[in-house]
């Protein structure tokens, strides 16, 4: 991001909030990259708040942690800046209102989440989604990924832990069908169906496709 455009943000979210951000970020040893998304974090919550409250983006379509992959038919949301991402937020605790979404996809995420993180995760979720809205969600098949590496296939130790190649890039807990099905039945979800993987990944490693409903 351009220096000089980001300090004229800092000045705008400092006198619109009544802080100074930028003297905390530095005293707190925060780099300028790290500061810049944190800013737009705080933006973008306001941004996906006006939003969804505008009647004319009716109905919402949500793509969580979607990376550097865009869909068009969809709102794309990650929590870091790229390409890809429509608004910079944490999808673990969305700012919307309860049922205000009609669907929400969710690629190679839900790994990378602690197992409590990923239950206070779908409670946010299936809250926020109307009656009868459909959630979609694609991850490593755990179950898959030990059984080929104890057959010999080595690689399949980065599926199991992740790449590790930035903050967040550690997988921290592992499904099988069950284990999927058992948590999103916990917070309400019902018609929970084991469906072919679509996403790219299906071609690097074992995957898991579940759909569920809202009921």
């Amino acid at each position: 991001m351009n220096v000089k455009l980001l300090m004229n943000l800092f000045r705008r979210v400092d006198t619109k909030l009544n802080i100074n951000s930028y003297q905390i970020a530095r005293l707190s040893y925060l780099k300028l990259s790290d500061y810049a998304h944190i800013i737009l974090r705080v933006v973008d919550k306001y941004r996906l708040i006006a939003f969804a409250s505008n009647s004319k983006n009716s109905p919402i379509k949500l793509h969580l942690g979607c990376g550097k992959k865009r869909k068009l038919d969809r709102i794309n949301i990650d929590w870091n800046k790229s390409k890809a991402t429509d608004f910079v937020q944490d999808i673990n605790a969305l700012p919307l209102k309860e049922q205000s979404v009609v669907s929400i996809e969710s690629y190679h995420v839900v790994e990378h989440l602690s197992e409590k993180d990923a239950i206070r995760t779908f409670e946010n979720w299936y809250k926020i989604l109307k009656l009868n809205g459909q959630l979609v969600i694609e991850c490593p098949d755990f179950d898959e990924t030990v059984r080929e590496y104890l057959n010999g296939n080595t690689k399949r130790i980065y599926d199991v832990y992740g790449m590790r190649r930035f903050p967040g890039d550690a997988h921290l807990f592992g499904y099988n069908f069950e284990r999927l099905k058992s948590a999103l039945s916990t917070v309400g979800f019902s018609e929970i169906k084991n469906c072919d993987p679509q996403d790219y990944h299906k071609d690097e490693q074992p995957c898991l496709r579940i759909e569920a409903v809202k009921k």
